[in-house]
């Protein structure tokens, strides 16, 4: 049990995990030399472009939980689902989300992992995100809410989108003429538009008030691209809405990409998705 003023923190078993496994990538990604961090070694399991970086952190981290969680089902980027698709608990990881800007040394870039008792959305109970670059965790738990250290996180009080800090996805490249437009609707109106190369992170930051909003118009992510930070700001009492699919229904090993509005408010989120007119 820890104390932080007059809030306590009690770390579940699954939240100690999480802890471990996370700051043992941590570590293992700052303890590295630049050059292994940073070479290509081939494609993952779902096809991207591997460096270094996400190989040393998905082996720290999966260290941890086949240690812990012997009898698991993993589903990371890199190795792809392992372990029996029977298995109760299921363990969603991203290694480095954002290794582009690891790549080029850009310092915004994480490590996502949340722990579910079951094969959906709606099945995980606990969930993290580190900021490889100053190592901030921010992690949550079904029903106790979400932490920033040993901080409770709070979102921001924003309901207006015009002084609303919103992250969104401007990857044109792979969007559709449609998606295009309804992006290019949604930034003419916002004053302060980002996109920031961690989707992860971004959502994440949603529970902490440092963000306000994070829109993703076209189905691009997977899972563990997202996940783990949707739980953060569902257990920070934030806005989640899934564009064209239930949130809860989704299945953790799914190959299905994923869009999304993720808010502070519900009043932010419900006048982005009027925004959006989809």
């Amino acid at each position: 049990m820890k104390k932080q003023g007059n809030m306590t923190f009690v770390m579940g078993q699954y939240l100690e995990i999480i802890n471990d496994a996370l700051m043992a990538g941590y570590r293992a990604v700052r303890q590295s030399r630049h050059s292994a961090l940073h070479r290509k070694i081939g494609r993952g399991s779902y096809g991207d472009l591997t460096y270094g970086i996400d190989k040393i952190a998905e082996n720290a981290v999966l260290g941890r939980i086949n240690k812990c969680l012997p009898n698991a089902r993993v589903v990371s980027e890199e190795a792809g689902i392992l372990g029996s698709p029977t298995a109760q608990t299921n363990v969603l990881l991203d290694p480095i989300d954002g290794s582009t800007n690891a790549f080029r040394t850009v310092p915004f870039y994480s490590t996502a992992l949340a722990i579910a008792d079951g094969p959906r959305f709606s099945d995980i109970k606990a969930a993290g995100v580190i900021n490889i670059c100053n190592g901030q965790m921010i992690m949550a738990e079904e029903g106790r809410g979400t932490w920033a250290g040993k901080t409770k996180a709070i979102p921001s009080k924003v309901k207006d989108w015009e002084r609303a800090y919103i992250c969104v996805d401007m990857n044109f490249k792979s969007f559709s003429p449609e998606e295009i437009a309804i992006t290019s609707r949604l930034l003419e109106k916002l004053d302060h538009p980002r996109s920031l190369g961690s989707a992860a992170l971004e959502t994440a930051m949603i529970s902490t008030g440092s963000i306000d909003a994070f829109v993703e118009v076209a189905p691009r992510l997977r899972a563990f691209d997202c996940m783990p930070s949707l739980f953060l700001v569902r257990e920070a009492g934030g806005f989640l809405q899934r564009l064209g699919g239930v949130m809860d229904d989704y299945l953790l090993d799914s190959r299905e990409r994923l869009a999304y509005v993720a808010a502070a408010t519900n009043n932010l989120g419900e006048k982005i998705m009027g925004l959006l007119e989809i």
